[in-house]
């Protein structure tokens, strides 16, 4: 982008050379916001690209991240029988939570997802490569829910909502490390021309009782 104005003065009235700001107001479609603040003052006959229009300086550059998409698939398995045949089936009507961790040790409630029939899946929009999110099942579906004729467990995980209802707004990011819920953790890997905007994260596993 290219400012060009006659608005766009050298000095101000006491003869100080005038500092401006460059940042975003909205950010290109597919894209997530910046918070990048540029500064930087105006040379005479010179268009700047960088700080101060001194050639060796930092660029002004700002750079979007783009909104990645995460999807992760639902299953059951036999408890019993899966040494003997090994086989995943897709679960669907599952509500799947998803939080965004943050820097002062706990990962916060983004919004929930229900797994559809065809292949089990939840996806998730808006995500930050640069951050680290978990999808948590809320908790066990029922027979009614998932149409088997037997329950299914989390073996010894914790649902985040055992009655139903809508999941806590925080969890300790401890505690979704160690295991205690049936969770999903994603991290953005880095991107070049070829990378897909959409992520498969692991898969997450209900046992038949």
């Amino acid at each position: 982008m290219t400012f060009n104005s006659t608005a766009l003065k050298l000095f101000d009235s006491t003869g100080a050379r005038i500092s401006y700001v460059i940042a975003e107001i909205t950010p290109p479609v597919g894209y997530l916001p910046t918070r990048t603040v540029l500064t930087t003052e105006l040379r005479e006959g010179r268009v700047i690209a960088n700080v101060n229009g001194d050639l060796t300086g930092p660029a002004l550059i700002i750079e979007n991240e783009p909104k990645l998409t995460i999807r992760t698939q639902k299953f059951w398995v036999d408890d019993w029988g899966y040494s003997f045949y090994p086989a995943d089936h897709q679960l669907g009507n599952v509500e799947l939570a998803l939080y965004e961790g943050a820097a002062d040790g706990n990962a916060y409630y983004i919004g929930s997802q229900t797994t559809n029939a065809y292949d089990g899946s939840v996806t998730f929009g808006d995500i930050n490569r640069n951050k680290t999110y978990y999808v948590v099942e809320v908790r066990v579906p029922t027979k009614a829910e998932t149409g088997l004729s037997f329950d299914l467990t989390m073996q010894n995980k914790l649902p985040l909502a055992p009655g139903g209802g809508t999941p806590p707004a925080l969890l300790p990011l401890a505690n979704l490390e160690a295991g205690m819920y049936n969770s999903v953790k994603y991290t953005g890997n880095t991107l070049n021309a070829a990378s897909s905007l959409i992520h498969n994260t692991e898969s997450l596993y209900n046992l038949s009782s």
